[in-house]
């Protein structure tokens, strides 16, 4: 016969049960807070480790790219006769920097974190070993003279340069993936520890029933709340590094103005999508007006009505501006004059060469619409588009210094040359004159050589005026000898244009401040693939005939 189970039996064995249950409860938590706490402790030196060290080389990489592009100014400033002491020291300076303490501590952090990183240490070496390279190379730059050699050199730098930077790309991929990656399995991680914290919060709220259940969970979603704000923080910042990196590249590859403003477009519309407007405004040569070198308006929104570069805020002050409201009283007027829709707005002004003559615009329906990465992205997108045309500006300038005569603005020597050997390849026949100033060395001596210059420029100005309409070059060859070379002319044009010319420069001299003068022009026409040597022998021929003759003439030469 079994024996009923007493009263005194039942309160114990529920005591008991209680606390094994609660001693599983407090176990059972205790092992996820643990768990948890390790994920946040992986997660915290993955962010401790990797994240500084590929830091450091976004700064090592600007240091590099500020250094290549004080480089190229200082060769532009001394071709064009300046004097380029500031920029030397800012290229020497950048330089110091690329060997400096950022570099150091990298390869340190990177030595501890080799066993993560398999071949970062490997391209660190070959970066140094590039560096020295390119640093040799920059040197001999430098201490050359203003010349096409020096540009050839520059060329030279500029390829070891980008081998350089190679190296650096890698090393940043090899720093962002691993992170990403990284940040990835923590969230999953954590995101399932969170899962068994809450699993045990409601095993406590079905055991316990009590108030400090319900308190505890609130402290646990405050947690995770907290802790995934880290997470997406992380996350956050090595996508923004990311989107950096790409923008960078993407740019660098650009070898024009044009294709630097479609990446432009398109690194706007990845960064925003479908805004109502975005829009890239550069200043003209002038500084005096600002012209839309991009705009994207999917709903045809019409686009910023600004002007000239004092008109804009963004530009005037060269910083960023963010408009959240067009309807509020401090709006910009711009904004507020684009229809009656509330728009929110970004402005972020673009510097090329240390001067904010840009900005980049975007524009969307609705107030305050912008988010910080939104105005963090478009800040990135402008910044290295302002060094990126720094960069081509500069190039531009080089070549243009190194193709044209600095006194009259022609052609030179060499720019002709180029230009006759793509014209030998369009057209069937070349009219070339060769033309002579009279009596230059007389007017010379006898008025001063400044008035010689501004003799020599009239006669340049007359030329560029005739010859604009016509598929020719005009290059000054030597002294007071100039050369127009005339595409798909017979003898006949050839000499109507001498004439032209010689009408022209009379014009000019009744209001030019200079004594007035002839020239003497030798005509001659040859087929295109006929040695341009010859042609310029035979035109020369006519022009010493026309000298012969009494000067103030044109005189042909058939071959």
């Amino acid at each position: 016969m079994v024996k009923p189970m007493r009263r005194n039996d039942t309160n114990r064995w529920g005591v008991i049960l209680a606390v094994v249950l609660l001693v599983f409860v407090v176990v059972a938590g205790a092992w996820s807070f643990s768990v948890a706490r390790n994920s946040r402790q992986r997660t915290a030196e993955l962010a401790h480790q990797i994240a500084p060290a590929s830091l450091l080389l976004l700064n090592v990489d600007r240091d590099a790219h500020q250094a290549q592009l004080h480089l190229e100014r200082v060769l532009a400033i001394e071709a064009a006769g300046g004097d380029p002491t500031v920029e030397r020291a800012e290229h020497a300076d950048n330089a110091a920097q690329i060997y400096g303490q950022r570099w150091v501590t990298f390869r340190n952090l990177s030595s501890q974190l080799a066993d993560q990183l398999s071949g970062a240490e490997q391209h660190a070496d070959m970066f140094e070993a590039d560096r020295a390279i390119w640093f040799a190379s920059a040197n001999k730059v430098l201490g050359m003279a203003p010349g096409p050699d020096r540009q050839v050199a520059l060329a030279d730098t500029q390829a070891k340069f980008d081998t350089m930077r190679t190296h650096l790309d890698i090393l940043e991929e090899e720093f962002l993936e691993p992170q990403i990656a990284a940040v990835g399995d923590a969230v999953v991680d954590n995101i399932d520890m969170l899962v068994v914290m809450i699993a045990t919060a409601a095993g406590i709220i079905a055991l316990l029933a009590g108030g400090v259940t319900g308190t505890s969970v609130r402290a646990l979603r405050v947690q995770a709340r907290e802790h995934a704000r880290r997470e997406d923080a992380l996350v956050e910042s090595t996508t923004r590094q990311h989107f950096e990196s790409q923008v960078r590249r993407a740019l660098e590859m650009s070898n024009t103005e044009a294709a630097a403003v479609s990446i432009v477009a398109r690194a706007t519309h990845e960064a925003l999508g479908d805004v109502a407007v975005s829009e890239l405004l550069l200043a003209d040569s002038s500084r005096a007006h600002l012209r839309s070198a991009h705009r994207r308006s999917p709903s045809g929104a019409p686009g910023c009505g600004v002007r000239t570069p004092e008109e804009c805020r963004a530009v005037s002050t060269g910083s960023a501006q963010l408009f959240g409201d067009s309807n509020s009283l401090d709006a910009c007027p711009f904004l507020a004059e684009r229809g009656d829709d509330t728009l929110s707005a970004v402005c972020v002004p673009v510097s090329i060469n240390g001067r904010s003559t840009g900005v980049l615009h975007a524009a969307r329906p609705g107030t305050s619409d912008f988010t910080d990465t939104d105005q963090a992205q478009l800040s990135t997108i402008a910044n290295h588009t302002g060094i990126r045309l720094s960069v081509l500006r500069n190039q531009e300038l080089a070549s243009h210094q190194a193709s044209t005569d600095p006194l009259t603005g022609l052609a030179n020597r060499r720019a002709l040359e180029s230009v006759v050997q793509r014209l030998r390849h369009e057209c069937s026949t070349l009219a070339v004159a060769m033309v002579d100033l009279d009596h230059f060395k007389a007017l010379n001596d006898t008025h001063g050589h400044e008035t010689g210059d501004r003799a020599l420029r009239v006669f340049a100005d007359a030329a560029r005026d005739v010859t604009m309409q016509y598929d020719s070059v005009v290059a000054r060859w030597g002294g007071e000898e100039f050369v127009i070379v005339l595409a798909d002319a017979d003898l006949e044009r050839g000499v109507a244009l001498s004439e032209e010319l010689r009408d022209a420069l009379a014009v000019r001299l009744i209001d030019a401040a200079t004594p007035g003068f002839t020239v003497s022009v030798g005509v001659t026409v040859g087929n295109s693939d006929a040695p341009f040597h010859e042609l310029l022998a035979s035109a020369d021929s006519a022009l010493y005939a026309a000298k012969q003759s009494g000067r103030d003439r044109v005189v042909t030469h058939v071959n």
